[in-house]
């Protein structure tokens, strides 16, 4: 036990409450000014640190008639039950919230432990492993309430949770520069490509066309007919060779859906040549462009080292007639459409051959260059920064147990802290 360092139960240290569950009727980006977050808000595109935004609200006078309590800002939530459970996915509520029924919430007892301090305490602690039920986890307060903890004085608390944050501050502060490069980069396309005014086609006379008007001078051309298109495959999992000591980077779709990146440096999985060459997985060039195609469709991301996809994807490669800003922003603001063309039973897909002959809407030359120059440093910086905030997080998870557990002492890392900011 480190010196100084006392036991509690969960229970002892938070106040455990399950959240609420509220009829559709109640719920829309107009219907109060009360966030109510739920499992599906929890996602990786989520700020680590603090839910900052709801897609749903609710009014105080229907959280009245519900008797749903609020959740304090500072409370740390989490999922309580199904498959959500098992993604350990802890957040801190920055003001007084809602959550739906399928989370739980603690709030710190604050004469015993610091609220940020129990947010990345639980951040450490493997919450899943405590759900009963097997073929739907689920948590309870009696159960969760019982683990317990070692934890230091407050004061240590705090400096340990400070040296924490400064990582999660960086990587906010990152988060948010890089949405505002995105949207900076998304409204230039839509002013541009959109609502036609681009420079020099003011004035232009609009034609028609199989997709509406446009610009006179501007094409529409079957998407096969512009840029080539790859799928993806899956190389056995029973052949060891083809995975063990693999280099080849090999996305799947939660590869996407997790990060929510506009670049990725690597995947999850990694093939070898010869699983490449045993399956139907096909080997593509950097900065081309990625789009689920099943299930969770029409998530986009730019792969910055040759890769290769499982059978979930449709890989667009970019060229000179489609640069990789352009048919980036392109295939995003038309990522509804590819979901309207989709079928199946089991889960919606869109195949290759249906893509390869939907229409895509081309501006003159000289204007698709124009856009995918004028983008590109944004977007270079966005890379950069994304690339940092994969550094801090990895930085921050690799010092987060052992300052939790007391493994190595707060005061010699804020020395080291305090050093690198002068």
């Amino acid at each position: 036990m480190a010196l100084g360092w006392e036991e509690f139960s969960l229970i002892e240290l938070s106040e455990l409450r399950a959240g609420s569950a509220f009829k559709t009727v109640f719920q829309g980006k107009d219907a109060g000014d009360l966030p109510f977050i739920k499992v599906s808000d929890m996602n990786a595109s989520t700020n680590e640190f603090a839910i900052r935004s709801a897609n749903n609200w609710v009014s105080w006078g229907d959280a009245r008639r519900m008797k749903a309590k609020p959740f304090p800002s500072g409370a740390v939530v989490f999922a309580k039950i199904g498959e959500a459970l098992k993604h350990n996915r802890v957040r801190r509520l920055v003001r007084e919230t809602l959550i739906d029924n399928n989370m739980m919430s603690a709030t710190a007892r604050e004469k015993i432990i610091s609220p940020r301090f129990l947010f990345y305490l639980l951040s450490n602690f493997d919450i899943a492993s405590m759900a009963n039920g097997t073929a739907l986890p689920y948590l309870t307060v009696s159960v969760l309430g019982a683990v317990r903890f070692l934890i230091p004085s407050k004061t240590e608390q705090e400096r340990i949770a400070w040296a924490l944050s400064v990582y999660d501050d960086l990587i906010e502060n990152n988060t948010r520069r890089i949405a505002i490069l995105e949207e900076m980069a998304r409204r230039i396309f839509e002013e541009w490509f959109v609502h036609f005014r681009a420079p020099g086609c003011e004035g232009l006379p609009l034609v028609d066309s199989a997709i509406g008007p446009i610009p006179q001078g501007w094409q529409i051309k079957p998407i096969g007919e512009v840029f080539e298109v790859t799928g993806g495959g899956t190389p056995s999992k029973a052949e060891p060779t083809y995975w063990e000591n693999g280099t080849i980077n090999w996305f799947t779709p939660s590869d996407l859906t997790s990060s929510r990146s506009h670049f990725l440096d690597t995947s999850g999985f990694q093939i070898t040549n010869l699983g490449l060459q045993k399956s139907s997985a096909r080997m593509f060039a950097p900065y081309s462009v990625m789009m689920t195609s099943r299930a969770t469709l029409g998530v986009f991301a730019i792969n910055t080292t040759p890769a290769a996809t499982n059978q979930g994807f449709i890989t667009c490669l970019p060229n000179a007639e489609a640069p990789l800003y352009f048919l980036y922003f392109w295939l995003r603001q038309h990522a509804a459409e590819f979901e309207r063309h989709a079928s199946g039973a089991t889960f919606k897909e869109i195949t290759k051959g249906t893509f390869k002959k939907l229409p895509i809407d081309l501006p003159p030359a000289m204007l698709r260059r124009a856009f995918n120059e004028t983008v590109n440093s944004m977007m270079g910086l966005a890379l950069n920064l994304e690339r940092q905030i994969r550094n801090l997080r990895a930085q921050r998870d690799l010092l987060l147990p052992k300052l939790i557990s007391g493994e190595i002492d707060i005061s010699a890392v804020s020395a080291s802290m305090e050093e690198a900011a002068e």
